[in-house]
């Protein structure tokens, strides 16, 4: 009796399942006289097969005390790959969909090392597959899998050999399933890999959540959260790699309110909370978090007429010391017609970070007016501002951690803070799984109150890569000033294609209480260039020809500059003679430094030849620049040759460069050729 009972309590639940599983497919149904419903319909298949050759050669040569000490590296790699997918559904499209591929790649390859050569061969595999599931459905999801072995081009003649495997889920939900539509997405990658000078061994969990929700007519809100999980033993084969693992975990939320009679004003509000913790080699680092609020209103009054206002709340933490800044700006603009702008506005922050406090107070205000004239039209605008700054610092220095900068070529990057502590600069890469070294892998140079981190290309950063810098900077003492800067502009276009420009900038500073620990003083610029670009026609060839051209002279009690810099370039509109197109362009720029010996004069031109030959698509370029106006001469130079050719499923791509940068006595040379064929199916 009492099992009767039960089987009676529940059936109206299986009841009602039924229902909605056959209501489910009668929906599929309803489309079926588009798509044939089957238990299971394989409806394509395609693929390719192709062969590619890849080969790199890096060579260094460094002049010294002892002489000159050379050394050679290089790899080849060639692979032949089948690859088929196949495209079914399991019932209906709208179902469950299956898309899986994968095939064999044969691979040999080589490693060679001052002479050493060491030779592999193996069979390597990719495979792909993923589920889609009640596709166009209020409610859907997939599952996904994929493991390729991609060949990483991760610096200018550099490439990395990987193995990748990437697996996870996704689910989305409607408005019509839930109130609040939502995506959810969770994936682990992994990825190893091996050249003659990097590793690579890192592992990645990502967690991503999104939901969006309309509020009114107009207005909608969205929430993202993510989580991710690092785990790296990645680097430079020639540095001590340590193992880094890095949690970060962030949430976005992000409103936007249209308001009025068209919606011709909105509200933004912004909500972020981040946290970043880092573990080294078994030690954790502090823990860095943020929080910001923003509140951004904008109005349209009429079409002349515009206003907005700000606040913004935030507390940062860097590891160091804990950071509150409160801040909130207002202005308002007006255009009565389309010569004349004017505009003003006014903003206070507060900051109290630790031992140091800080409170700015300002105002400003803008007036532009265009005219035109016999020849042209004439822009000016005038610009003025002033602040009050107070700070109180009852600490000497403060700590930036994990600053991000890219280190490309040999071109200097400018530390974000000025008056850097010397000694306390520590560069590492992005997962801190290595510790780059002074003088061996980058250079420090100052100028003024600037410092600037600049790759050696003997080192282990790669050309391009970003690192995180933790650094101490002076804080400034204990003191109150006032600022003043004026900025006039004046633009004069005298046709489309011939403009000249000039900007005054002046600024005075005075000291009103306490003594700062750097030099503060008034200081004046002026900048004045030409800009053209011009059409014209020789021996029956269309042409283009343009160039800008600057000068700029900075007066300051820190450091004074005069920069000049001029580019040109010339290139066909059609082909030359019928054999392609070409392209010439030439840069020049000088600084000089008053008070540092970190002067530039830098020259500079590139070429480049494009044209369509036998149904080849065939383009050359060769760029150079060389700077010798520092202490050490920096030169560069790189050359590519590009084919490409397509004849219904047969393709051909093909590369051959060459590069070369010296810096000193130090010279890195770099060859690299590649080939691919491919045949699709």
């Amino acid at each position: 009796m009492r099992r009767c009972a039960d089987a009676a309590k529940f059936r109206p639940a299986r009841t009602q399942a039924r229902r909605a599983l056959v209501s489910l497919l009668a929906g599929f149904g309803a489309g079926a006289a588009a798509q044939e419903v089957a238990l299971f319909n394989l409806t394509d298949v395609e693929g390719h097969v192709s062969t590619n050759y890849l080969g790199n050669r890096d060579a260094t040569r460094q002049a010294g005390p002892a002489g000159v000490t050379r050394s050679t590296q290089g790899d080849s790699d060639w692979r032949n790959e089948v690859f088929l997918m196949t495209h079914s559904y399991v019932y209906h499209p709208n179902f469950l969909t299956l898309d899986i591929g994968g095939g064999p790649i044969l691979q040999a390859g080589s490693l060679e090392t001052d002479g050493s050569t060491t030779q592999s061969r193996g069979v390597l595999y990719n495979l792909v597959g993923r589920a889609n599931f009640l596709r166009g459905k209020p409610v859907s999801g997939a599952l996904f899998y994929e493991h390729l072995n991609p060949v990483l081009s991760i610096a200018p003649g550099q490439t990395l050999q990987q193995e990748t495997s990437r697996y996870g889920m996704e689910v989305a939900a409607t408005a019509g399933a839930l109130p609040t539509p939502l995506r959810f997405e969770l994936t682990r990658s992994e990825s190893n890999g091996r050249s003659d000078e990097r590793v690579m061994h890192d592992r990645t969990d990502q967690l991503n959540l999104r939901l969006s929700r309309d509020i009114g007519k107009q207005g909608a809100t969205q929430i993202q959260f993510q989580a991710v999980r690092q785990e790296s033993l990645s680097g430079s084969t020639s540095l001590p790699i340590q193992s880094s693992t890095s949690d970060s975990r962030s949430l976005d939320i992000d409103t936007r309110l249209p308001f009025g009679s068209d919606g011709e004003h909105e509200l933004l509000n912004l909500v972020s909370l981040n946290r970043h913790d880092f573990v080294v080699d078994g030690r954790a680092m502090p823990q860095q978090s943020d929080l910001n609020l923003l509140l951004d209103l904008r109005m349209k009054h009429s079409d002349a007429l515009t206003s907005f206002g700000t606040a913004h709340y935030s507390n940062n933490d860097n590891g160091d010391r804990a950071a509150v800044t409160q801040s909130a700006s207002t202005g308002v603009a007006w255009s009565p017609d389309k010569e004349l702008e004017l505009s003003a506005g006014g903003r206070i922050e507060t900051q109290q970070a630790g031992p140091f406090s800080v409170s700015d107070r300002g105002v400003d205000a803008m007036v532009r007016h265009k005219q035109a004239l016999p020849l042209g039209t004439l822009t000016a605008s005038y610009r003025v501002r002033h602040d009050q700054r107070s700070q109180r610092a009852q600490a000497s220095d403060a700590r930036a951690i994990g600053e991000r900068t890219i280190l490309g070529g040999t071109s200097p990057s400018a530390l974000s803070q000025p008056r850097i502590v010397a000694g306390s600069v520590v560069v590492s890469n992005l997962t801190r799984s290595q510790v780059y070294v002074e003088n061996i892998d980058y250079t420090l140079t100052t100028v003024g109150q600037t410092t600037r981190l600049q790759r050696l290309i003997g080192g282990s950063i790669l050309d391009g890569e970003d690192v995180l810098v933790d650094y101490a900077y002076d804080l400034g003492g204990t003191f109150a000033s006032a600022e003043t800067d004026q900025t006039f502009n004046l633009g004069w276009n005298l046709s489309p294609r011939l403009s000249l420009y000039l900007r005054e900038s002046r600024s005075t500073v005075e000291v009103l209480s306490g003594t700062p620990t750097f030099a503060l003083g008034d200081s004046r610029s002026r900048l004045y260039g030409l800009r053209t670009d011009l059409p014209f026609s020789a021996a029956g060839v269309p042409l283009s020809a343009g160039a800008t051209v600057e000068r700029e002279r900075i007066v300051d009690p820190i450091s004074p500059l005069v920069r000049n810099a001029a580019d040109l370039y010339l290139q066909t509109e059609e082909p030359l003679f019928d054999l392609g197109n070409v392209g010439v362009t030439l840069h020049r720029m000088t600084m000089d430094y008053a008070s540092s010996a970190q002067d530039m004069d830098l020259r500079g031109y590139g070429l480049r030849f494009s044209t369509r030959w036998m149904g080849v698509d065939v383009s050359a370029v060769r760029n150079f620049e060389c700077d010798r106006g520092g202490p050490t001469v920096r030169c560069r130079v790189d050359n590519a040759i590009n084919a490409q050719w397509r004849e219904r499923k047969l393709a051909m791509n093909a590369r051959l460069a060459h590069g070369r940068e010296t810096q000193g006595g130090f010279e890195r040379s770099h060859t690299l050729f590649q080939v691919s064929l491919r045949r699709d199916l």
